[in-house]
């Protein structure tokens, strides 16, 4: 991805003047549910359902815009779109990422991905950059029909060179669409009929980080797990005193590791490594090389006091 949508996660807003002409054209109908896949802060999704007087659901990738958006809406989910399965929506406002991942352009990953959301002869609104029409058209025209295309106007044009693909997702005996070569200005764009949704539903498919936890933490195993899992503690003294060379064995092992340890009137930060090395011997004859591998443990420490650093091997 391009280091502007890296910077803001794939994440190009829907400017204010569309989101005003696409609400104009939409005829109210309460029961025409909207699913916007990649929601940002719930802009256009919410204005979209408003304008419908229906019940509006998003998916946002990034945490903080995804909390931004549910102060607007109770239907927001958290996390990578493409985990998600929706069925049965009236409206899908599609504006994926714009890029290519894997040889393949996202905005045609997602359109595959999302075009079952809608119920039969559901509404799309696809927002696409203008070159990524080409390949799309082969999935468009498979999968929906009464298909136009609208551009931007001119001035939010400019950024990214978007247009936005209408199209009704096929029925049972529909004929395939055609999409059209020619543009239209977005003013032009009629007013549509945003059929009603069919028992809307958004899941998850995978379970993610957060979820397992907070899954784990209501188990009666869980505190059973932590007690098995940590180190064990005792408060006796050994019966013999542990060998300067044990010693060193445990620290270059690292079990020292980012410990202060004191002695001889200096302060050390200790850290302990093993290294593999090799050596090469020849016989006394020099008949027979045999080449040996060793691990050796290496100790080192930094004098908290004198900034020095002392190296053991």
């Amino acid at each position: 991805m391009r280091l502007a949508g890296q910077a803001k996660a794939g994440f190009f807003p829907t400017p204010e003047l569309v989101i005003e002409t696409l609400c104009s054209r939409l005829r109210l109908n309460p029961k025409a549910d909207v699913l916007d896949p990649c929601c940002g802060t719930g802009d256009a999704l919410v204005r979209l359902a408003e304008a419908l007087g229906s019940t509006a659901y998003g998916i946002e990738l990034d945490s903080q815009r995804a909390k931004q958006a549910s102060k607007r809406c109770e239907n927001i989910e958290q996390g990578d779109a493409l985990t998600f399965q929706a069925r049965g929506f009236g409206l899908l406002y599609l504006n994926p990422p714009y890029d290519v991942e894997r040889g393949e352009r996202l905005e045609v990953r997602f359109l595959r991905h999302f075009h079952s959301s809608l119920a039969f002869r559901g509404t799309l609104m696809y927002v696409i950059p203008e070159y990524v029409l080409e390949g799309s058209k082969p999935y468009l025209e498979q999968h929906f029909n009464d298909l136009a295309v609208y551009r931007f106007p001119p001035k939010e044009y400019e950024a990214y060179k978007q247009v936005i693909v209408v199209g009704r997702r096929l029925g049972g005996f529909d004929e395939p669409g055609v999409l059209p070569d020619e543009i239209h200005d977005l003013y032009d764009m009629p007013e549509l009929v945003v059929r009603s949704s069919e028992n809307p539903s958004l899941e998850r498919k995978g379970v993610t980080d957060a979820l397992m936890l907070e899954e784990a933490a209501s188990s009666g195993l869980w505190a059973d797990l932590w007690q098995k899992t940590e180190p064990a503690r005792t408060d006796f003294q050994p019966l013999m005193q542990i060998m300067p060379g044990h010693l060193a064995l445990l620290i270059a092992g690292g079990f020292l590791n980012g410990q202060v340890v004191e002695g001889h009137g200096r302060r050390l930060l200790v850290n302990g490594n093993t290294m593999k090395t090799t050596s090469t011997e020849e016989s006394e004859d020099g008949v027979k090389t045999v080449e040996r591998q060793n691990f050796v443990g290496c100790i080192t420490a930094l004098d908290l006091e004198r900034g020095e650093v002392i190296t053991i091997q």
